[in-house]
């Protein structure tokens, strides 16, 4: 069977990649003795109709990427390899060091795209945390992190897993969308897939694929099931958000409400499985965020930009084209303050708390200001219009969010 040809040749990432950094042949040697997970058998190979459309392709694209990927890194990570640093990441300079297995993972994710883009009939454009590939006319978009908690793997964190991570944008009717994700535990090498607007957990041991389904649904902070995560490993991080939300954790911390190590996996294996009811963070990085659209549409969550000024809140909406033709942008842009939660609702509620800062001294669960609340009390509850009460008050950064 002959695959449609793409409109543009792809880019030879493997011939020009080196160019960049090439695989050292320590790393070259563990990956060689790894092999390719198998197959989900409930997703056997594309039947000639699949592949005749763009959406299945990228679906097989996918599954060849990370089902090759992922235990090569696994080979990487299982025995330390890579820990020592190659200077700071672009556009968190300060903050983020790049790795040598960072470099290792991206070089061999950049052949791999290569090779099945074409294998698919894909033109794919890569915009990732290290470097890019910008195709000319590409057909699909994939935004990526080749490892993700690369930092605490540098220090030496054995307890913090590793992730191979990313989205998929295809283009319908002019517009880019989000069509697919992956996050990929180098450790235990479950993969969280979201396709065909649903998503999914893969565990490679046993072969079984879970549907994951629509979460459920938390309204309120004071639901037993309220979780929260935020990353707060930097100081420009854990500032603003204890400055709005102390005493939200304050209250809810010995049910361990709050889980602090965040980043591009957090959409996968904390959304997508209903894990986490919000997710709030102050300067998140574009591209951290680019990737979980897909798991966080499929799971029918809200994400918010919010004004830092006056609590409104729209849609975040990743510009691809804008991106492709800004590739440092890619890297460098940060939402203000963004808020990703099961429910409006409960986005409205956590838009109140870490304005107002108003929560009672003792009690939270008896005497919360949320507890017989409705619609009438304060603001009408407009689409994107935050819950005024008579205390509100601005945010307080602190120190600035680059």
């Amino acid at each position: 069977m002959s695959l449609p040809e793409t409109r543009t040749p792809a880019v030879l990432v493997e011939e020009t990649y080196p160019q960049v950094f090439k695989i050292p042949p320590d790393a070259q040697s563990i990956i060689d003795r790894t092999r390719s997970l198998r197959r989900p058998g409930v997703w056997p190979r594309g039947e000639t109709e699949q592949l005749a459309t763009l959406d299945g392709r990228v679906g097989e694209y996918v599954l060849d990427l990370t089902l090759k990927v992922t235990p090569a890194i696994h080979g990487l990570v299982d025995v330390g390899w890579g820990r020592e640093g190659q200077g700071d990441t672009k556009g968190r300079e300060g903050e983020d060091t790049t790795i040598k297995l960072d470099k290792v993972a991206e070089a061999f994710a950049a052949e791999r795209t290569s090779w099945y883009g074409k294998k698919y009939g894909l033109n794919v454009a890569v915009l990732s945390e290290h470097s890019d590939v910008i195709t000319v006319d590409p057909n699909v978009v994939d935004v990526r992190d080749p490892i993700d908690n690369s930092g605490e793997y540098e220090a030496g964190h054995g307890s913090i897993n590793q992730y191979f991570a990313g989205g998929v944008y295809i283009k319908e009717d002019r517009v880019w969308k989000p069509k697919a994700a992956y996050s990929c535990n180098t450790k235990s090498q479950h993969i969280f897939y979201s396709m065909r607007e649903k998503n999914y957990e893969y565990n490679p041991s046993t072969g079984e694929v879970e549907a994951l389904g629509i979460p459920r649904r938390v309204e309120s902070v004071n639901d037993p099931k309220f979780r929260l995560a935020s990353y707060v490993g930097k100081y420009k991080y854990l500032k603003p958000f204890l400055n709005n939300y102390e005493r939200l954790v304050q209250y809810r911390n010995q049910s361990e409400a709050l889980h602090t190590v965040a980043g591009s996996h957090q959409y996968g294996d904390g959304i997508a499985t209903g894990a986490i009811s919000a997710y709030i963070m102050f300067g998140e990085p574009v591209g951290e965020l680019a990737q979980g659209l897909s798991f966080t549409k499929a799971a029918d969550y809200v994400v918010a930009s919010v004004d830092p000024e006056t609590g409104e809140w729209e849609e975040y909406e990743f510009d691809v084209e804008y991106y492709l033709k800004n590739p440092d942008s890619y890297k460098e842009d940060r939402v203000p303050m963004l808020i990703v939660a099961s429910t409006k609702r409960l986005l409205r509620e956590l838009i109140h708390v870490g304005f107002s800062k108003n929560l009672p001294a003792e009690g939270f669960k008896e005497e919360s200001p949320f507890k017989n609340f409705t619609a009438n009390e304060g603001e009408e509850m407009v689409e994107n219009k935050p819950i005024i009460f008579p205390w509100q008050k601005r945010l307080e950064f602190g120190d600035q969010v680059a």
